[in-house]
């Protein structure tokens, strides 16, 4: 009779167990699958997801002009959506974002952007801004220096303390 210890598993000729044979084959053929699927996916599958950044892109730098105070992203307009096709059609035979955004800032005038240029009158945009917290820092520290000035406590006088007043309290200590 044969007996068998439980620490004992059945092996391979290669000295590998059963289940190691199978988990590589299909490890190679996940690998094999995924590069299939790279190899062969469509060009127009990661230029079509670059195309949609870049429209976006757009959309969000320049402001509508159908829709007061929103950008192409966010007017509902028809003509608003016409643009937006006109910008991704555009995008799809090669043109590069920043020539479709400058063409439309072209089309429909510079108020358009939705980021001012740092050059001209956008410059005032850029610069108010960081000459307003320079101007308002500086006015706070020279507001908290006078504050700080205005209350320094004056030294208290020695101002004499009625006798009476004065026994009394030293009476009060003594029976402590």
């Amino acid at each position: 009779m044969t007996t068998t210890s439980p620490s004992h598993t059945t092996t391979t000729a290669s000295g590998a167990p059963p289940w190691a044979r199978k988990l590589s084959i299909a490890l190679v053929i996940a690998v094999v699958g995924a590069a299939a699927a790279i190899f062969f996916s469509p060009a127009s599958g990661p230029k079509a997801i670059n195309v949609e950044g870049d429209a976006q892109q757009v959309f969000t730098n320049v402001m509508s002009p159908f829709c007061p105070g929103m950008t192409i992203a966010t007017c509902t307009s028809s003509n608003a959506a016409d643009v937006r096709e006109e910008v991704r059609v555009r995008l799809g035979k090669g043109e590069t974002a920043q020539a479709i955004e400058e063409s439309l800032y072209t089309r429909f005038g510079n108020e358009y952007r939705a980021v001012p240029q740092a050059q001209g009158r956008g410059m005032i945009v850029w610069v108010f801004p960081l000459a307003a917290m320079v101007v308002s820092g500086a006015g706070f520290a020279w507001f908290a220096k006078r504050a700080r000035e205005r209350h320094v406590p004056e030294p208290v006088a020695d101002t004499p303390i009625d006798p009476a007043l004065a026994r009394r309290l030293d009476d009060e200590l003594d029976d402590l």
